[in-house]
Order: C-alpha cells, then sequence, then structure tokens
C-alpha cells in the first residue's frame, strides 16, 4: 500500500508558517527593552558624566568641574556645561557611553540654552543609528552654556493575554517537517552551489595603507577594525584619499565638503580631522599632517 503524502511545497510552507510562530513567541516574549522605570539611576548618571567630560575634554576644556547630573523624571537626565562643546562629536560619544553602561532603550536628545532654556540643537537616536547621520550636524553653534538633557521613551504597554495560538501551529509544522525528511531521506543528495556573492565583496573597495573605505556604504576597516562613517567623515576621508600625499588649503577642504549647507566653520574642519585620525590611529602606514596656517596632508607610506 502506497503512503500519501502532503505535496512537498504545501510541506514547505507549514514549515516556513512553524518557523514564523517561533520567532513570533520568542520576540515577544524575551527580546524587548527594559521598561524606563527599571532603568538604573547611577548608570544613567555615570554614563552622563563621561559624556560631559570628553566633550569638554575635546574643546580643550580639562579642568572645569562637572556639575551633578539631575533626574528631572523617570524618563529625563539633565547635565550642565557651562563651555562650548563640539556638537558632533555628541551622538557617537553619548552612545557609547549609554553602550558602555548596558544601556540599549530608544532616546531623545535636547542641548537647550542655559539662558532661556530654548532648544538649540537635538536628535533621536533611533534616526541616527539607522541613517548614520542627525539633524544639525556640523553645523555653526554659538558659544556659551548649555544644557544636555536626555529624555528616554516610554515602552509600550503590556499586551493583553491572548490565546498561544503559537504553540499548536509551531507543533504542527515541526511534525510535518519530520515527515518531509523522513520521506525524501533516501534522495541522492546534489553538489553544493557557491554561494552568491555578497554586496560587500562585489562592490568597489578604496585601498589605501593597511586600510580600506567602501564609499557607498561610509565603511573603513582597518585591520580586524570596522567602522561606520557618518556623510561628512566619508565625505572627507574621500577628499583625502582622491588627494593623497598632497596639501590642501582648509578653504578648500571645507567647500568640497561643508558647500551644500551653506555655512563653513572651521572648528567643524579641525573636529573631523580629529576623529578620522583616533578611527586610523592603529594604521602605522597612514598619517594625517597638519600644515600651520595652510591646512592637512593625507600622506599614505608605499
Amino acid at each position: 500500500m502506497n503512503r500519501t503524502f502532503y505535496p512537498k511545497s504545501i510541506l514547505l510552507l507549514l514549515f516556513a508558517v512553524s518557523v514564523l510562530a517561533l520567532a513570533s513567541l520568542v520576540l515577544g516574549n524575551w527580546t524587548h527593552s527594559p521598561p524606563v522605570e527599571q532603568m538604573s539611576n547611577e548608570k544613567v548618571q555615570l554614563a552622563l558624566r563621561r559624556t560631559a567630560h570628553h566633550l569638554l575634554k575635546l574643546s580643550g576644556d580639562s579642568t572645569s568641574r562637572i556639575p551633578v547630573v539631575e533626574r528631572l523624571d523617570n524618563q529625563t537626565w539633565l547635565v550642565r556645561l557651562e563651555h562650548f562643546f563640539p556638537y558632533d562629536t555628541l551622538p557617537p560619544l553619548l552612545q557609547s557611553s549609554f553602550h558602555l553602561h548596558g544601556i540599549e532603550a530608544n532616546y531623545d536628545v535636547a542641548v537647550l540654552r542655559c539662558l532661556d532654556n530654548l532648544l538649540e540643537l537635538g536628535y533621536n537616536y533611533q534616526e541616527y543609528s539607522e541613517t548614520g547621520d542627525f539633524p544639525c550636524g556640523g553645523r555653526s553653534q554659538e558659544e556659551g552654556c548649555y544644557n544636555l538633557q536626555v529624555r528616554f521613551t516610554e515602552q509600550a504597554p503590556p499586551t493583553p493575554t491572548r490565546f498561544p495560538w503559537e504553540y499548536p501551529v509551531l507543533a504542527g509544522g515541526v511534525v510535518l517537517a519530520v515527515a518531509y525528511a523522513w520521506r525524501f531521506r533516501r534522495r541522492p543528495k546534489t553538489a553544493l552551489e557557491p554561494p552568491e556573492p555578497t554586496a560587500a565583496d562585489t562592490e568597489d573597495w578604496i585601498v589605501f595603507g593597511q586600510s580600506r573605505m567602501l564609499p557607498n556604504r561610509c565603511l573603513l576597516r582597518t585591520g580586524d577594525q570596522e567602522s561606520v562613517l557618518t556623510y561628512r567623515e566619508a565625505k572627507l576621508l574621500q577628499l583625502f584619499l582622491q588627494r593623497r600625499n598632497q596639501l590642501l588649503e582648509r578653504s578648500f577642504i571645507q567647500e568640497q565638503v561643508w558647500a551644500d549647507e551653506g555655512i563653513i566653520t572651521g572648528r567643524s574642519l579641525d573636529v573631523f580631522v580629529s576623529r578620522l585620525r583616533k578611527l586610523l590611529q592603529k594604521d602605522t602606514s597612514v598619517k594625517i599632517v597638519a600644515v600651520h596656517g595652510v591646512g592637512y596632508r593625507f600622506d599614505v607610506a608605499g
């Protein structure tokens, strides 16, 4: 007597449904951000103090006292910075501080003027993490006192109790998948085809020294370290690579990298050069040389 099996396509479809059910079950029960109320006040304060310290240090201030971090409510913290700080360095520095202390929730950042508490600059972390850019980046910023405010977004309310439909679907899918495997277990194995090349393998890298850059994806690899550049960092590095070992005047660099914004500031150039130096510090064959009063030269050995 012949045994009857479901068609192969139906078995595969049911197996796929069971996998989706399992994923829904796992994501719904175990992978969620911790409620803001459970977030450690001490960890947030430590992260903000670390951020304030490095912001002031980047602006040349290594002696001023950092005020106490204030907790305004369950979701909001604030620290006062009496001196100017480079805004373009805030998003990566703040996120590295939160990551260091195990804080992964989404948040809004507001830079407020101390005088009247009006919003001067700001961004949302989720948007910054998805695009690699942030509002007001690279724009001029007045000297003065600023309040750095971070507000974590509230979590969604608990999902109402419902029938766990994933369990029967998952069980049925597993049973059918086992039946499918048993039915076709004796079929001869075919030779595996070579994997399709990934986008990173087929795209054009710019190789220099012991590093390489993928411009259209803003990727920089130095040794075993991979970094995602911001739009301005990638634009500046690509300009240096196009004119490596050549002395470029400050005005020329600013026009090429920042002209589309209509506002050009000398401080922005120095800040971005400092960030590129840090990212490339492990590559001893690459050096960004500052020529006083003239500009910069991107030296690549060999």
